[in-house]
């Protein structure tokens, strides 16, 4: 659900999925909590940041300036293609996106998110295939089925707030909510909801998923962390007294979702909106 402010700010019931590093089943979570609500009106998404030199516009090498093509915004229309934003439809969302940003550079792609939400909330999003029939802005364009938004940095400096808002008046839905995966969306929102995934056998560790770490409200652990030792480099960036304090559950790939885990997202659902976005 979300709901209007009376600054034209918009609450959402917002859960965050994060992890500590790549092929954990981040996205699977993602996938679980869908299937476990089939009757709540998900919008779930993805956002991705590259590394210097790759555009965010296709995610490859560019020769764009550093200040070009910082973000873009896919709304996915399939369900079959095998992207991550095809099996949150697949799933049973009601809308997948992908946000991509240059490495550094979120904060200028929320913006972009910001505005096609609100589009989605106000009954005012439109079909890719819409927009090949002419009514793409010079902000969206149709691409290989997708509806593609592209802002670039200097553009959003000289444009700064000047978004489309959703009146006081305007009527929204009740049955909406939002699923994200990432841990930098951390750095500017408060979920309601941040699980933060672990494998206790992958050594990697992202600065991003530490920052965020202690604000998780349940660890999910791909694996046991008693038997066979984890890698120590991994164990020694988490404090034990934090390990200890924050409730986890063990769910293994292909399980269906922990009980604890559905109990959080049906209270979140059951609750008011709490994250300004």
């Amino acid at each position: 659900m979300v709901t209007p402010t009376a600054k034209d700010k918009m609450l959402w019931r917002l859960v965050v999925v994060g992890g500590h590093t790549r092929s954990i089943g981040k996205t699977q979570l993602v996938c679980d909590v869908i299937r476990a609500f089939p009757h709540t009106e998900w919008i779930a998404g993805k956002i991705t940041q590259y590394g210097h030199g790759v555009c965010a516009r296709n995610g490859e090498n560019c020769d764009c300036a550093p200040t070009e093509h910082v973000c873009a915004l896919d709304w996915e229309t399939q369900a079959d293609t095998g992207t991550d934003s095809a099996r949150f439809l697949e799933a049973g969302a009601k809308r997948s996106f992908w946000l991509r940003t240059k490495q550094g550079y979120l904060a200028e792609g929320l913006p972009l998110l910001r505005q096609a939400l609100e589009e989605v909330a106000s009954g005012e999003w439109r079909a890719a295939s819409e927009a090949a029939g002419g009514v793409a802005t010079s902000d969206q364009e149709s691409e290989a089925g997708y509806l593609i938004s592209d802002i670039r940095y200097q553009n959003e400096k000289r444009e700064g707030d000047q978004r489309s808002a959703i009146s006081d008046q305007e009527p929204v839905r009740s049955d909406l909510a939002l699923i994200v995966e990432s841990n930098s969306l951390m750095q500017f929102v408060r979920p309601s909801l941040y699980f933060a995934v672990i494998d206790p056998l992958k050594e990697d560790f992202k600065e991003s998923a530490q920052m965020a770490l202690d604000r998780a409200h349940a660890l999910v652990l791909r694996g046991q962390l008693g038997g066979d030792e984890p890698p120590a480099p991994l164990w020694m960036r988490l404090p034990a007294q934090l390990m200890k304090e924050k409730p986890s559950v063990l769910q293994r790939e292909g399980e269906a979702l922990p009980a604890p885990l559905w109990e959080l997202v049906h209270r979140m659902l059951e609750a008011p909106p709490s994250t300004r976005f």
